[in-house]
């Protein structure tokens, strides 16, 4: 057991070397302790007993927290507060979506609040809302009007995420979670994460509904590496673009993983990937076959979800090669 540290906790694990456990303890927090618990942690129930007489005496128990994952304990500093220590115990292949200040997403509209709010279901640990006129262009009588079960390219708001980025949340006393209030909400104006705005009637705007097409489950990782930057060389100035139309020539231009520039190189098709594990893809039509954008979009659907076990370029160029031959 390690001694306390001087902002009141005690890691029962080293930070170097060691796997936890599921349900293995791993931080005691002393009373007053300020510190951010991340994802991978749990708090142990405390029992209720009789022998407690005053609040005084409850205000005194000491909190453990025990892992859920089975993956070694992390220290860093809250984004907000650097001087608050914030511990996770994080694993590649969690299942469940995080919200973080900006991260591209597809929601999926769970409902229709008022005239001016939607909840959108984000694959989090609860709803998120989004504004009817978040769109941009739009106002209270133009806008898009969506519907229970549609899906909405959309990104998490940063000025609402103090609370809940990574799942963290500042432990006060008893381990009790201090949040800063506030839900999770999603928007559509791209100028808010640096991209340059399209007006939603236009049919070049990055966030907005999406119509067609098919919607893919993929592990969080992998729609990481999808969203992950290419080379320079490769991307030339069009990274920061999530949403793009991939066609011929314009295939450099989508910041995607090679696999996603391959495809690029072979079949006209658009694409958005969600940091929250959903990807959309729907196949580009042609005049000469009425079929074919079906028939592409289930291709590319297909090839996208193969893919996530190819880790080579060789691997990448021998699966677009085999769903699209030269």
């Amino acid at each position: 057991m390690h001694p306390p540290s001087e902002n009141g906790v005690t890691e029962l694990v080293p930070l170097k070397g060691h796997v936890c456990l599921p349900g293995e303890p791993v931080l005691l927090v002393q009373p007053n302790a300020v510190v951010a618990i991340g994802g991978g942690l749990r708090p142990l129930a405390q029992p209720s007993s009789s022998a407690v007489a005053d609040a005084a005496a409850v205000h005194d128990v000491t909190d453990v927290f025990l892992a859920e994952y089975c993956a070694p304990l992390q220290r860093s500093t809250h984004h907000l507060h650097t001087h608050v220590p914030r511990y996770t115990v994080t694993t590649p292949a969690s299942r469940r979506y995080s919200p973080r200040p900006g991260d591209p997403i597809i929601a999926v509209i769970a409902r229709k609040v008022s005239q001016h709010y939607y909840y959108c279901y984000i694959g989090g640990a609860a709803l998120a809302y989004m504004d009817a006129v978040a769109f941009d262009g739009a106002t209270k009588v133009s806008r898009p009007r969506v519907s229970e079960g549609d899906l909405v390219y959309c990104y998490v708001k940063p000025r609402t995420t103090a609370a809940y980025v990574d799942g963290a949340a500042a432990a006060g006393s008893s381990g009790t979670a201090a949040s800063a209030g506030g839900e999770v909400e999603v928007a559509c104006t791209a100028a808010d994460v640096g991209l340059p705005p399209k007006d939603w009637t236009s049919g070049e705007a990055v966030f907005g509904p999406l119509h067609g097409g098919r919607v893919l489950t993929l592990p969080l990782p992998y729609v990481r590496r999808l969203l992950a930057p290419l080379p320079a060389s490769a991307s030339g100035d069009a990274p920061q673009r999530k949403r793009a139309r991939v066609e011929g020539s314009g295939a450099d231009e989508l910041p995607a993983s090679y696999l996603l520039q391959l495809l690029g190189r072979r079949v006209p098709f658009e694409v958005a990937v969600g940091l929250n594990g959903l990807v959309w893809v729907r196949g580009l039509s042609s005049e000469a076959d009425a079929t074919v954008a079906a028939r592409r979009t289930v291709a590319v659907s297909a090839c996208i979800a193969e893919a996530q076990y190819d880790v080579t370029q060789a691997e990448m160029e021998a699966r677009v090669e085999a769903y699209f031959p030269s």
